[in-house]
């Protein structure tokens, strides 16, 4: 017998006792369609000794053939020559049948796990303590198992496989085939010890003998051998199971046994399941969205041109050679175009009704007098009932052809309210004929409107017809379901993504080689962010014949910027990393070119796409249903094969998004409660890595997490990069699909470092929900009302809660609110008092400034591009700026080399630019942190987060290595601990706790870490000597380093002790914390860290303290002398109260509490601010 994809049978051979199933007793020596189950989708078939079996797609059990042992299942031992029923199992759920030899039995497993035999019980092989017939089936029990994953019989025994990978064997036991280690029979199911210890992915069985398949690839054999299907090399039958050692250095993926030999599949590389790779955009270069405009290749939105360019009609036959196949051609083309103009010609007769079908329900209810719908009726009644299986009352006399499926006359008019008896008239078999047109019809077969007509046909029947809708559910369920069965129906190669570690490694080797079979060409599309050693670590691309068609290195973007089309269906790549710095490393993705005439499947004939499940097909019939009060059982296939699709990269991204909409819908309706998790591995099972299977919802949860993840990350480069203008639709899919099943709740999504831009779009999209729907606020977003409101509220001001209530604000209301903030977006915005404006002056070569021109400016000078930017926090590094605004986002500008602005790549740039690494990711940045002698930046969100980007050199980024890092990357470190406070050195970077810890990291030269010794680390440490200590404030140098840090009392040193700025009145060093007694008790709150020198603020009177190096005034002490002691800095800050306080490497900045700016130091930028280039000696007002 023969199974097709559409759930037809066919079988031919030996007939003698019906088991053909064609009625008759006859033999046939070519294929014949078993008639008596048309109409049943056939999802399984078995054959035994002079009898047959199948299964239906909604379990019922079928057989018919011989049956002088009961093995028929009827409770007789009659005959039977067409397919029959199996009463005794309606009401179960067959999901699979087995059939036995010579005097046979028959085995069968329902969805609950249940066992059932029946036939012939000689040697016990019907497992049920009795050895006599038995005519209907009966339960078998066997142990402790976790459900019956295959079922085998053979010569006188029985074998099954459970879902927990265990066997279980029973019958006959001569020539060992129970593989028992005894030639005893076994009357009940007994479990094979001897793999006991492995997991059986697979099993198969012979006339007497069986195979089994591991989860590794291992093969164990055992039984009869007579004919050395043993494969253990010798004619010695094996007692018990046996490795076939010949398979070892293989591994074998499927078994199979015929009477007496066996046959093993080998896999070439065992690659892991469930590996999600991200779906590409449609067009790999989209900055202006047009794909958007025009609709995605695989929409079909190009009409005729996607259509293969083929010789014409004429030159075809005329280049066939002799008159007589001339003549053959064209009766195939007449036969051809008399099949198009039937087929147009039942579209166009149904075009009508398809108009009327979109009526509502409730239209055609309306009373008399609706407007007419007319509609064609042009096809004659004969060749109706032969073209489509179908009768109308109206029956002209003539077909007329038309001559377009566009030009068509009406012939006669269908009123709206009678398309309820125009379907009434059409039974279950018709919608199964339409159903097969309009498989032909959504592969574009069938006219250019047959889709829409037939799908809405077939939808107003469903609404008219209960037995139409439960078939349509049905079908579209098989097709789903077929199509996760079957993935490799999908023969259009899907986008490949290729990657390297991130960072990669030093001295290593990657290489691929790839190959998609029917592309004419593949174009390789770069990650804006892939950087390596330029000249030492390369990517080379290679075509099929083994030419170099590309070398790619380099850590600008421009270097990757450039796609590459390789010609023909085959490339390779290697890449090579020696141990020189390296970078992010390389992501790219081949997309495969196709041929015109691998779109729609215009090479293949009717017959094949017929038979091949579809999901398009379902795309057409399915919406309806899920209003329609599916059952329990349609629910729960539904969903698992819904599932399963979401889950096939073979599918096409527009089909995978379409089961995933439709899965949430499922989700989402009243009847998801019947979405039972764990208990649909049986209907379309999951394989995973290790050869076991589980259910495709638990599956779809599992990867999720996964796939949002790694989708999210391969589109954020490419639209922040400019690539592209937005997400792409397949994301938004997953990300709804994921706030749904409230994913930003669990466990994997709890790393708020990856996770923040999701768990803001949750909370945004159940608000929005709420509103709309007049729903209970989330609790999440009420806490962040709440939080603001206690921020804006005055001491003992009470408020109340009424803001809560949707009874109070009804929709027109947040309507009116809505309109008011979209209108006056500034009468929404928190008075502050204060217009920022930002001010800069000095060093401006690199563009630091943001847009000031000029590379020396020696006076204030408004920053206009950071001005707009209304920022709350400016920050100065090394020939860098940062600001931070009011929402949490950071715009920097100036000197990019190392990666030091985080925006990626080491380009510098003269105008405020976003860091999109923070703002594409919902992360929230409270502080930036850099030194004047530095090339690194930290970050604290407002979390507690910490991120380092930057020049990695001494491992002061505190990723564990010395790579430079162009965007900012979290430190893995720190992760669950809340960081408060940062500060970079030059070489070294420091940060505290929100429980007064310290830690620090990076160069250890000097003892400047404060871990007791020189030594360099690589990731944050702790600072023991500090523990104990609440640390309020920190401070890093640069050069010589040494290190400052405050607790509410005492300011502690250590590092480099040259020039006294340690504070301790010498010149030694320390490799550990020690008091700086001249300031304690003075509540320092601010620490800072110049070349060579040091300052301390204080809170209780504001007053600035310096120590250490004096020359280039840079102490504000009015002379050049080094000072080993804090000292307070005099002149005109004498009776002003200081309340912030900034260096740079030779200079200070301070401001007081009436808004003075006041500068001292080093004047060669004019960073000083007094128009000229010559140090200042005190603190001079900044004008």
């Amino acid at each position: 017998m023969a199974l097709t994809a559409d759930g037809k049978v066919f079988s031919w051979g030996d007939g003698e006792m019906g088991q053909l199933g064609h009625g008759d007793n006859r033999s046939y020596n070519t294929p014949k369609m078993i008639e008596g189950l048309q109409g049943k989708h056939v999802r399984d078939i078995a054959c035994g000794s002079g009898y047959s079996t199948a299964i239906t797609s909604n379990g019922e059990l079928y057989t018919w053939g011989q049956g002088h042992r009961g093995q028929l299942g009827h409770g007789d031992c009659c005959s039977v020559s067409k397919p029959k029923q199996v009463r005794e199992l309606e009401g179960h759920r067959v999901v699979g049948v087995a059939c036995g030899l010579r005097l046979p039995h028959t085995l069968a497993v329902t969805d609950s796990g249940t066992l059932w035999s029946w036939g012939d019980g000689a040697f016990g092989k019907l497992g049920i303590e009795r050895t006599q017939f038995a005519h209907t089936p009966q339960k078998v029990q066997f142990g402790d198992h976790q459900g019956v994953a295959q079922l085998h019989c053979g010569v006188h025994f029985s074998l099954i496989l459970t879902k927990d990978g265990s066997i279980y064997t029973w019958g006959r036991g001569e020539y060992f085939r129970l593989g028992s280690d005894a030639s005893t029979n076994i009357k009940m199911p007994h479990k094979v010890e001897g793999l006991a210890h492995k997991k059986v992915v697979q099993v198969a069985v012979g006339a007497m003998h069986c195979l089994a398949l591991t989860d590794n690839g291992e093969v164990f054999s055992w039984g009869d051998n007579e004919h050395g299907q043993q494969g253990n090399g010798s004619l010695t039958a094996n007692r018990k199971p046996q490795l076939i050692t010949a398979l070892k250095d293989h591994r074998i993926t499927k078994i199979a046994c015929g009477s007496s030999h066996c046959v093993a599949f080998a896999a070439g590389t065992p690659t892991a399941t469930g590996e999600f790779s991200p779906v590409s955009f449609p067009a790999s270069q989209d900055p202006l969205g047009s794909s958007l405009l025009v609709g995605r290749p695989d929409d079909g939105a190009g009409g005729e041109q996607d259509e293969m360019k083929r010789p014409s009609l004429t030159k075809i036959v005329l280049s066939l050679q002799t008159p007589a196949k001339q003549q053959e051609a064209l009766g195939h083309m007449q036969t051809a175009l008399q099949i198009a103009y039937a087929r147009d010609a039942i579209v166009n007769s149904l075009g009508g009704v398809a108009l009327a079908a979109q009526e509502t329900a409730e239209d055609l209810q309306e009373e008399e007098g609706t407007s007419a719908v007319e509609i064609t009726g042009v096809i004659p009644s004969s060749e109706i009932s032969s073209l489509a299986g179908f009768s109308s009352t109206k029956q002209p006399e003539e077909l007329e052809v038309p001559q377009s499926s566009d030009k068509v006359i009406p012939n006669f008019p269908l009123l709206a309210r009678d398309l309820i008896s125009f379907t009434h008239l059409l039974t279950v078999e018709d919608a199964r004929v339409m159903v097969d047109l309009l498989k032909l019809a959504v592969a574009r077969r069938v006219g250019t409107r047959g889709k829409e007509t037939l799908g809405a046909v077939l939808t107003a029947m469903a609404k008219t017809n209960t037995e139409v809708a439960t078939m349509l559910m049905e079908l579209c369920i098989n097709e789903l379901e077929e199509v996760a069965r079957s993935p490799r129906i999908s023969e259009t190669p899907q986008p490949i993504l290729q990657e390297s570690p991130h960072p990669y490694h030093d001295n290593c080797t990657y290489s691929n080689n790839i190959h998609m079979p029917g592309a004419e060409a593949l174009i390789l599309t770069f990650d804006p962010r892939c950087s390596t050693e330029r000249r030492h670590d390369v990517l080379v691309i290679k075509d099929g014949s083994g030419a170099v068609i590309a070398v790619k290195s380099g850590r600008d973007t421009a270097d990757w910027a450039q796609d590459i089309r390789v010609v023909g269906d085959e490339l390779s790549w290697t890449f090579k990393s020696d141990g020189s710095v390296n970078g992010w490393g390389f992501r790219f993705t081949v997309n495969p070119i196709l041929p015109k005439k691998v779109h729609g499947g215009s090479e293949l004939s009717d017959r094949v796409l017929q038979s091949r499940p579809s999901v398009d097909l379902v795309t057409c019939l399915l919406d309806f249903q899920l209003g329609s009060a599916p059952t329990q059982e349609s629910v729960s296939r539904l969903g698992a094969a819904l599932a399963s699709c979401a889950q096939l990269s073979t599918l096409g991204a527009s089909q995978r998004m379409w089961a995933i909409q439709h899965f949430r819908k499922l989700l989402n309706s009243p009847t998801s409660g019947f979405l039972v998790f764990g208990a649909m591995g049986s209907c379309c099972p999951v394989k995973e890595a290790g050869g076991g299977s589980i259910s495709p919802l638990i599956s779809l949860m599992r990867c999720l997490p996964d796939a949002l993840f790694k989708q999210f990350n391969y589109e954020i480069a490419h639209v922040t990069g400019g690539t592209q203008l937005q997400h792409s639709s397949f994301l938004q899919s997953l990300v709804l699909l994921g706030c749904d099943v409230e994913l930003d709740c669990m466990e994997s999504c709890s790393d708020s470092t990856k996770w923040t831009w999701f768990a803001q779009f949750c909370v945004a999209a159940r608000m929005a929900r709420a509103i709309q729907n007049r729903t209970p606020i989330p609790a999440t977003c009420l806490a962040e009302v709440d939080a603001c409101i206690e921020s804006l509220t005055q001491p003992g001001e009470k408020s109340n809660r009424d803001h809560e209530n949707n009874e109070i604000f009804k929709l027109e209301h947040d309507e009116q609110l809505l309109l008011w903030m979209q209108r006056y977006p500034k009468e929404w915005v928190i008075p502050l008092g204060i217009a920022f404006s930002v001010y800069g002056w000095g060093h401006n070569h690199r563009g630091q400034l943001g847009g000031v021109e000029g590379n020396k400016i020696k006076t204030p000078r408004l920053c206009e591009a950071f001005s707009e930017l209304s920022p709350v926090k400016v920050t100065g590094g090394e020939q860098t700026m940062f600001a931070i605004t009011k929402d949490g986002k950071v715009y920097a500008s100036g000197y990019g080399a190392y990666g030091r602005l985080g925006i990626g790549g080491v380009d510098s740039v003269s105008t405020p630019t976003l860091i999109t690494s923070f703002a594409t990711r919902g992360i929230v940045v409270s502080k930036v942190a850099c030194h004047s002698g530095g090339k690194h930046c930290l970050a604290l969100t407002n979390n507690g987060e910490m991120y380092s980007w930057g020049e990695g050199d001494d491992g002061k980024l505190g990723h564990g290595g010395t790579a430079n890092v162009d965007t900012p990357r979290f430190v893995d470190a720190m992760k669950g601990k809340r960081v408060v406070d940062a500060e970079c050195g030059s070489s070294h970077s420091a940060c505290i706790l929100d429980d007064g810890s310290l830690y620090t990291w990076g160069k250890g030269r000097y003892g400047r870490l404060g871990h007791n010794d020189y030594e360099t680390q690589y990731k944050p440490k702790q600072v023991m000597a500090l523990k104990g200590e609440k640390i309020v404030a920190v401070a890093c140098g640069s050069g010589d380093a040494h290190s400052l840090a405050a607790s509410k009392e005492t300011v502690f040193s250590w590092g480099d002790g040259d020039y006294g700025k340690l504070g301790r009145g010498g010149n030694e060093g320390s490799k550990v914390p020690k008091r700086v007694d001249s300031l304690s008790g003075k509540g320092v709150v601010k620490l800072m860290c110049g070349s060579q020198f040091s300052i301390a603020l204080t809170t209780k009177n504001g007053h600035i303290y310096t120590w250490g190096k004096g020359d280039y005034y840079r102490l504000g002490h009015a002379d050049d002398s080094h000072q080993r002691l804090p000292k307070r800095v005099m002149g005109p800050l004498a009776n002003k109260i200081v309340v912030d306080v900034a260096c740079g490497s030779l200079h200070c900045v301070c401001c007081t509490s009436n808004g003075q700016v006041f500068t001292w130091g080093d004047n060669d930028e004019g960073q000083i601010g007094n128009d000229s280039v010559t140090p200042v000696q005190g603190p001079q007002v900044c004008e």
